[in-house]
């Protein structure tokens, strides 16, 4: 499936999933690598027909490569405090500068979900996610390369 066609059907999951109103507030960790920025965003679920299967709020899982180098496949891991989402892309299409999502994925706990609210401080989302880190790994035709990157709350 070429990138775009990707692009849109995770646009319109993820309309699906938070309701297309996700404008009451969301949270953003990030962190630069040498060749990768990681991105999880924190959105709340305002669908109140979704709510019952994702609970409060979904993680949005996000890479791009800011380096101008090839990819012929890529693994990644997220560690989310206790949840380790990941995934493998065979021949992915990661263009240089283009935020790419990888994965959505909700909270561990229903505790967790619902310590998210609108207004927090930095060091109340530090305090509920208090470890995030991204491990990207992939090959091209030079070799196989790993990269790990922590993700800080974003100003």
């Amino acid at each position: 499936m070429k990138l775009g066609k990707l692009w849109m059907a995770i646009t319109f999951t993820l309309c699906l999933l938070t309701g297309c109103a996700n404008d009451d507030w969301s949270y953003r960790f990030e962190g630069t690598g040498e060749h990768w920025r990681a991105i999880l965003d924190v959105i709340p679920v305002t669908d109140e027909s979704k709510r019952d299967f994702l609970g409060d709020v979904v993680y949005i899982g996000a890479l791009e490569k800011i380096k101008d180098f090839a990819v012929e496949s890529l693994t990644y891991e997220a560690e989310i405090n206790n949840s380790y989402p990941g995934g493998m892309e065979k021949r992915p299409d990661f263009p240089q500068n283009e935020i790419v999502r990888i994965f959505v994925d909700v909270p561990n706990t229903d505790a967790e979900a619902k310590a998210f609210k609108r207004g927090m401080s930095k060091e109340e989302l530090q305090a509920v996610l208090t470890h995030v880190s991204f491990t990207i790994k992939w090959e091209n035709e030079t070799g196989e390369y790993s990269e790990s990157i922590i993700l800080e709350v974003s100003d």
